[in-house]
């Protein structure tokens, strides 16, 4: 019955993955045993919304099957540990790269080579303690008030709520999650670390047939970097909280849309302040790529809206 499946899905969201299936499977089985014993081997729909209104609400019973609460939530456990190695993962990636173009471009003299390269370990794990830290801020808050408080929240929680639950497969594979994340944090740190390398990348442009028709301003660039990061932190904290709760989860597809429009909004004004292109004579350059990545979240955020207004009207005719 579907209203069940939509109960389990639910619940299961909620759950640590460890024993997810088999703890799903163990309440399916209780589920439908209570409705047999009760109405027999055909409830109905208002039968089985009865039986699930006596067991509770879905975050109620994921944490009856999560134990005591802990410093972290039991299913907020895997998504914390994975932000984790994700975070160790991105600052490799960051301070190595810093490292080796650093050492291309003569940044780091011969003599300050062998120095540099012990360096770059430290630098990594001092990164990746800095963010463990932060995180693990986050994830207590989380566990100690909305988590803490799920039972309270969801004192009016009726089964009809269930019928607006999407059970489909995520639309975006978790390795493409993984990635993306790995990403964010990388360019974050890079940015902040070493800003530099856009005009690294402008000089490697240069050597090619092509010219450039401005040059991004250093000084005006690193006034942006700080409002960069706090929208790439954003776009990370979704990806990561996807990778938990899933595609359809109505609250991120509204966090994907705020997301999005501030996103347009920053580079909006990056592509207008003429202060961050210097020596201009044509687009070809910085801008350009300001210019196309704002053509790219418009369309972005239409589809975004389109999506949204197919699954309201999906709605509309299942209720």
């Amino acid at each position: 019955m579907k209203i069940v499946e939509q109960y389990i899905h639910e619940t299961g969201r909620r759950m640590p993955a460890k024993g997810r299936t088999e703890t799903m499977e163990e309440l399916r089985s209780l589920l439908l045993d209570e409705m047999e014993k009760r109405f027999g081997p055909e409830p109905t729909e208002e039968q089985a919304k009865e039986v699930l209104a006596g067991f509770g609400p879905p975050a109620d019973v994921a944490k009856r099957y999560g134990g005591d609460v802990q410093v972290i939530a039991p299913a907020l456990a895997d998504l914390y540990f994975l932000i984790l190695k994700i975070i160790l993962g991105a600052m490799a990636v960051a301070f190595t790269t810093v490292f080796v173009v650093e050492a291309a471009t003569g940044a780091i003299g011969e003599a300050e080579f062998w120095g540099a390269l012990v360096q770059v370990p430290f630098r990594i794990a001092g990164g990746f303690f800095s963010g463990a830290g932060v995180v693990s801020l986050i994830f207590i808050a989380i566990t100690r008030t909305a988590w803490s408080s799920g039972a309270r929240l969801d004192d009016d929680w009726t089964p009809d709520e269930l019928e607006s639950v999407v059970i489909e497969p995520q639309s975006e594979s978790t390795w493409s999650r993984v990635l993306s994340i790995v990403f964010g944090v990388g360019a974050i740190v890079l940015l902040n670390v070493y800003p530099e390398v856009v005009t690294l990348a402008e000089n490697a442009f240069l050597r090619s047939t092509l010219t450039l028709g401005h040059r991004l301003s250093i000084e005006v660039f690193r006034s942006y970097v700080v409002v960069l990061s706090i929208v790439m932190a954003f776009e990370v904290i979704h990806h990561a909280v996807s990778l938990r709760l899933g595609d359809h989860d109505p609250r991120l597809r509204l966090a994907r849309t705020g997301i999005t429009l501030a996103t347009i909004v920053l580079t909006a004004i990056m592509l207008a302040d003429m202060r961050l292109y210097t020596d201009y004579t044509s687009l070809n350059g910085f801008r350009l790529i300001v210019l196309i990545a704002l053509v790219g979240h418009i369309i972005g955020l239409i589809g975004e809206v389109v999506e949204y207004a197919k699954v309201k009207a999906l709605a509309v005719r299942m209720g």
